[in-house]
This record gives structure tokens, C-alpha cells and sequence, in this order.
């Protein structure tokens, strides 16, 4: 089993081969695992505005980041 610590720095890994540095830095960088279970990952943001952004733009790509790491789908 894996930390939530390990799973993070495997998804910045992963987000980090198609997502520029800025991109990285500015929505990826501070996220934390908050929960995680067989079909749900909670992650927390340290701002509201950039948690809304992530989900509108960025949910299918953590999806897929996720399910290739766990290697189950998580939404």
C-alpha cells in the first residue's frame, strides 16, 4: 500500500510529462490527497478559486493520471 505522499508524487510526475512548469506551479504543486478510496480521491487545494478551475479544466486528466497509478478508475 502506498502513502498518500507516494500517490501524490507519482500524479506530479505523471501531470508533470504534459503540463509545463507553470502549469505545474500554479494548480498542481499544492494539492493534497485528502481521502481515497476504490472509487473516489478527495483532493484538497489550498484556494477555493483554484479548486474550481482543476475541476473544470482538469478532472478527465487527474482521472487518467489516477487510473493509471492505482490502476483502478477513481472519479
Amino acid at each position: 500500500m502506498q502513502s498518500f505522499q507516494d500517490i501524490k508524487d507519482l500524479l506530479l510526475k505523471s501531470l508533470s510529462n504534459t503540463c509545463s512548469q507553470t502549469l505545474m506551479d500554479l494548480w498542481f504543486n499544492h494539492l493534497k490527497i485528502g481521502a481515497l478510496s476504490d472509487t473516489n480521491v478527495v483532493l484538497v487545494s489550498d484556494s477555493d478559486i483554484k479548486a474550481e478551475i482543476i475541476n473544470k479544466r482538469y478532472t478527465p486528466t487527474l482521472e487518467q493520471c489516477f487510473e493509471d497509478i492505482l490502476g483502478f478508475r477513481v472519479l
